[in-house]
């Protein structure tokens, strides 16, 4: 059951409570035993059973590598579902017979469909391992180049990043979930067993009711507490904040996927988050938000201390982490990867850019937690007294490339009083 009201920001609340006639669990887990399972898939598509990657970034490294086509040989049924819901390709209705059984039960709960010649995939699911028994399978859109509609979200980088970066921070009792999408930060809380309540906050429809599906599917494996729709209280406060919103500076003159874009400098909701969160932690409450970051870093991090300053009274202890890789985070350069199916429009992206005074765009991961000091009195018993920002190579790959990103997550815990665990993705 999902619960709606207004906090803050004005998104949709969501209340995660597991519920429905169709037991999408099975499904699941017969997708599972059927080879949709994240460590087979990144053998089979990369070589490499460690990788912990989302089917965007296994698209990517294909095209990366030159493969000439993303079909993958149908020898059995893991190739056939990578096909379908990974690579997002159709398979021929008269090749399908050793697989109509499965097939049919898809079908059955709108996964897949038909029509004379072929069978599709109408939703992509990543396998997603968040610990070293149990993978989440999450719905999302299909990246927009193998479909033909706007999409609402995928699993990209920078959810991964998310999601393993908060499981250094342990069990949290009471956890919102900031932009959810497709629930993926909250669903992988409650599969660890890190939270025993998730509240999570959508504004787009259409991903409410994929987070409401991912849910479902993925219930056998989620423990936690499901409060109804009348113990939800506005007052509530919560241990963890998560938070991967929409962070892209776009021009006024580019239609953009709302789930990505964050208004003209990028930090129209990424602000609203930290104002979020500032309000609903708890005494020892931690926000951990995923971002860009537009332009200067020190400055970002005085904005968003200035504005928890203000809500709470007390100055916080903040970590910024920033990818160091110069020529990427260079305008020119952003503006060329926004625009690599249309170069046209290239120049409007960086004149964008630079009338914003953005002129780096850099991957981040922000961590902050008051510090219950005056904000007069910077001395703070635990932890630092002024912004850390940390310079970090190759921020947001996915594990095992991510050695680089775990260590300085690790070094920004310590720095902010806070005691790190060892789960990890």
């Amino acid at each position: 059951m999902f619960i709606f009201n207004k906090p803050p920001i004005s998104y949709f609340i969501l209340l995660l409570k597991l519920s429905g006639s169709i037991n999408l669990s099975q499904v699941r887990q017969r997708l599972i035993d059927g080879g949709l399972e994240a460590s087979e898939v990144s053998f089979r598509l990369l070589g490499c059973k460690e990788y912990h990657a989302p089917s965007t970034f296994i698209r990517k490294n294909l095209v990366r590598c030159n493969v000439s086509s993303l079909k993958t040989p149908r020898r059995d049924s893991t190739d056939v579902l990578i096909a379908l819901f990974i690579l997002g390709t159709r398979l021929p209705v008269q090749n399908s017979s050793p697989f109509w059984s499965l097939f049919e039960s898809l079908e059955n709960v709108g996964l897949l469909e038909r029509d004379d010649s072929c069978w599709k995939a109408t939703l992509a699911l990543s396998p997603i391992r968040v610990d070293k028994t149990k993978t989440l399978l999450v719905a999302t859109d299909f990246p927009l180049s193998s479909i033909g509609r706007k999409a609402t979200m995928y699993v990209g980088p920078d959810s991964m990043c998310l999601l393993d970066a908060a499981s250094a921070l342990g069990a949290r009792k009471n956890v919102l979930d900031l932009c959810a999408g497709s629930g993926i930060q909250g669903l992988a809380r409650l599969a660890q067993g890190n939270a025993r309540r998730v509240v999570a906050v959508e504004r787009e429809s259409r991903a409410v009711r994929l987070a409401q599906l991912n849910a479902e599917l993925n219930s056998d494996i989620l423990c936690g507490h499901y409060a109804g729709a009348n113990d939800y209280q506005d007052h509530t406060s919560f241990d963890l904040i998560l938070a991967n919103p929409p962070f892209v500076a776009v021009p006024k003159e580019i239609c953009y996927e709302s789930f990505a874009a964050g208004g003209a400098d990028g930090e129209r909701v990424v602000l609203d988050c930290i104002m979020t969160a500032a309000l609903a932690a708890s005494i020892d409450g931690v926000l951990a938000l995923v971002l860009e970051v537009n332009g200067d870093p020190l400055a970002f991090a005085e904005r968003a201390t200035t504005i928890w300053r203000d809500i709470t009274g007390f100055r916080p202890r903040l970590a910024l982490l920033v990818d160091d890789d110069d020529k990427r985070a260079d305008a020119a350069n952003v503006a060329t990867r926004r625009t690599t199916n249309n170069p046209n429009l290239k120049d409007v992206w960086l004149n964008h850019l630079l009338k914003q005074n953005i002129r780096t765009v850099r991957n981040g991961l922000l961590f902050m937690c008051s510090n219950h000091s005056p904000f007069d009195d910077v001395a703070a018993s635990v932890g630092g007294t002024e912004n850390l920002i940390l310079y970090v190579p190759r921020l947001w790959a996915p594990p095992p490339r991510n050695s680089e990103t775990r260590r300085a997550v690790a070094q920004a815990l310590t720095y902010l009083g806070i005691q790190t665990s060892t789960t990890a993705v």
